[in-house]
């Protein structure tokens, strides 16, 4: 779904931990990395396919990337959707569509994600760190790795 540059927009952070079909690099620390850009392309084509094919499919804007870590591959990543003041998206409701595509991410991707460690929403980071600025030990945290 295409928006207006005036639509309100909801925005949401999310992470997902990619287990196999990519090995971490370095690289993926540098932006304008080639490594980096494929995998981002890679990551975002799964996520918006997800999306678009989920029960919130009507209220989704698209996606980006925040940024990877190391623990096989952490991504963080953001998502935008249609903030109608008729529809209440609750990060539970938005969390549930986004687990059960991730029940068929196999048809989109060939990479291989930890179900349990992939959300959306409250990610009880410490209150004044961002997933973008999120150090390893933080997001492992997350893990329990």
């Amino acid at each position: 779904m295409r928006r207006d540059a005036s639509d309100p927009v909801l925005v949401r952070e999310g992470i997902m931990k990619i287990t196999d079909g990519v090995e971490w690099t370095d690289d993926f620390l540098n932006k304008s990395s080639q490594a980096y850009l494929q995998l981002e392309e890679m990551v975002l084509t799964m996520i918006d396919s997800l999306f678009q094919n989920s029960p919130i499919a009507g209220y989704f804007y698209g996606s980006y990337i925040n940024d990877f870590k190391k623990g096989s591959v952490i991504v963080l990543f953001s998502i935008e959707f249609k903030n109608d003041t008729n529809i209440t998206h609750t990060d539970e409701s938005i969390n549930e569509a986004f687990q059960g595509a991730l029940l068929n991410a196999s048809a989109f991707t060939n990479l291989t994600l930890d179900l349990n460690s992939s959300k959306i929403g409250s990610l009880e980071l410490e209150p004044t760190t961002s997933l973008s600025t999120a150090t390893t030990r933080e997001v492992g945290v997350l893990f329990q790795t």
